[in-house]
């Protein structure tokens, strides 16, 4: 709709003069900086006077000389604020009364030729010449206003909008509406808002939680290949993907939560299941990464249409549950997320997921300002097939830290899924591994004497499987008291035998449930 790109243009630049503001330096700035900011608020007030001059023109009816002046001015700000982002001093707060004077006025504008629609729809048919002159424009008054900076705090809520069926181009433009032109464009990190939630977020990544931010990014890395092209297909930002795999379960395909949800986007089983996550074979599909992104990506973009485009409020959802976030949305209905009576509504862990997301995909695009430095190695990937029998716990014990101070563990495992990491594979098993390791297979794998010592240890951790008996669950029984019972198996083995799942492990009186014979 014509109408509500014209006013979300004003409101994407908004963002973007705020997130300008909010990097100013410590140190202070050079004489030349000064200048050249002086120099950048200088230019930007008189495009702004320009703008004003322009829907004054517009206003009077002047709409060629008015869309001229106002495509310039929105130009040459656009540019003045993409300036402003790579200075570090430079501060557009001074401004933003001004910005909001000028959307002030650009409303007025538009109501003011809603209003002459509307007279004129009264008195003349739709064959009337002068009618069909005025809509016109309106129509050029609305593509001449496209994209032009405001502010996003305007209350945009409170202009008298015709119904679409009146009206077909006018449509809703709540300033939390307004994301989707910069979600699905290059301009994402536009619409993150570093208010004081995102803020203390960052803190909080680049502080006690960084080195779980480091391990999250290696493990991205290694899955990039595979998860980031559903991203895109989807017309999602590569950030926002790295932002939820990093705040949902560090990158790790076999993440399970208290609550049972699972997987590397940590969905409950209720949720996979709509969104195509089901049992095929015995393998939850819920740990195969590219799956389970897909999931994410239908889940998100319903959510999305659902709220209107509101980023924060769909991410809530993802956390939280999208029934309650509708409720919330419902009853606090045209506020964002961030406002306090509608925040302070979620449970405390939704209140910090959705930052947490926010400013790890920020510091995904930006690292370098906060002295950030992202581990850099080959992520790429290759094949290898097994000599001889070995599990992916054994391969991790072959290849030692070759070239990764971390071991390989959780890159084995999350490049093979439906593998579990104590199974005995067969010689000629083929594995997906990054090429690091399959380039060093032979050389580090293939050595007899450390694959015995490898086996080993392989043996005592993951015993081969007793005979079973037959247990009969009575009233009182727990997974945990069924397996103190028994001294040869521990509550995750007797779980995994049984597939009992996590975390709560529940039985029922009456199952029949096989243990290992001590």
């Amino acid at each position: 709709m014509q109408y509500l790109k014209s006013i979300s243009a004003f409101t994407f630049v908004t963002i973007g003069l705020g997130a300008c503001s909010t990097f100013a330096g410590s140190d202070a700035p050079s004489q030349e900086e000064q200048q050249r900011v002086t120099t950048l608020y200088l230019n930007i007030e008189n495009q702004l006077d320009n703008g004003r001059r322009a829907l004054a023109l517009i206003e009077e009816g002047q709409l060629a000389e008015g869309n001229e002046l106002l495509t310039t001015a929105k130009t040459a700000i656009r540019n003045q604020i993409q300036t402003c982002a790579q200075i570090p001093s430079c501060e557009l707060n001074r401004i933003m009364k001004q910005q909001n004077q000028l959307l002030d006025l650009q409303q007025t504008t538009i109501q003011a030729q809603l209003r002459l629609i509307e007279s004129i729809e009264k008195t003349a048919t739709y064959e009337d010449a002068p009618a069909a002159e005025n809509t016109q424009s309106v129509a050029e008054l609305d593509s001449t206003v496209e994209e032009m900076p405001a502010s996003a705090e305007a209350p945009e809520e409170n202009m008298e909008i015709p119904e679409p069926e009146a009206l077909p181009w006018a449509g809703t433009h709540d300033a939390v509406e307004l994301t989707e032109v910069m979600l699905r464009s290059g301009d994402f990190p536009l619409i993150i808002e570093l208010n004081n939630p995102i803020k203390a977020a960052l803190d909080d990544w680049l502080t006690w939680m960084r080195p779980n931010l480091m391990r999250s990014y290696e493990n991205y890395l290694f899955l990039k290949s595979e998860i980031a092209p559903v991203y895109e297909k989807g017309n999602l930002p590569e950030a926002l993907l790295f932002g939820m795999v990093a705040t949902e379960s560090s990158g790790k395909v076999h993440a399970y939560s208290r609550a049972g949800a699972a997987g590397l986007l940590q969905f409950m089983r209720f949720t996979g299941e709509k969104f195509g996550l089901t049992k095929v074979d015995g393998f939850d599909q819920r740990f195969d990464p590219k799956l389970a992104t897909q999931a994410n990506v239908a889940y998100l973009n319903e959510q999305l249409g659902l709220f209107h485009n509101s980023l924060e409020k769909a991410l809530a959802a993802y956390n939280g549950g999208e029934n309650r976030m509708m409720r919330l949305h419902k009853k606090f209905a045209g506020q964002q997320l961030w406002e306090p009576s509608l925040l302070y509504s979620l449970p405390k862990e939704t209140r910090e997921y959705v930052p947490k997301v926010l400013a790890a995909a920020w510091l995904f695009l930006h690292p370098e300002r906060y002295r950030l430095e992202f581990p850099d190695f080959d992520a790429s990937l290759a094949e290898i097939k097994l000599d001889r029998q070995s599990s992916l716990s054994e391969l991790t014990l072959c290849y030692g830290q070759l070239q990764n101070p971390n071991g390989w563990f959780r890159a084995l495992r999350n490049l093979n899924p439906a593998v579990k990491h104590d199974e005995k594979l067969a010689p000629g098993t083929t594995l997906r591994v990054p090429k690091t390791l399959a380039d060093n297979y032979q050389d580090y794998c293939t050595n007899d004497n450390f694959l015995a010592l490898a086996d080993e240890l392989h043996r005592a951790n993951y015993p081969e499987k007793k005979e079973m008996i037959r247990y009969v669950v009575r009233r009182g029984d727990t997974t945990n008291r069924i397996a103190s019972r028994y001294s040869c198996v521990s509550t995750r083995q007797l779980a995994e035998i049984n597939d009992i799942r996590p975390p709560k492990y529940r039985i029922r009186v009456g199952q029949v449930l096989k243990v290992p014979e001590c």
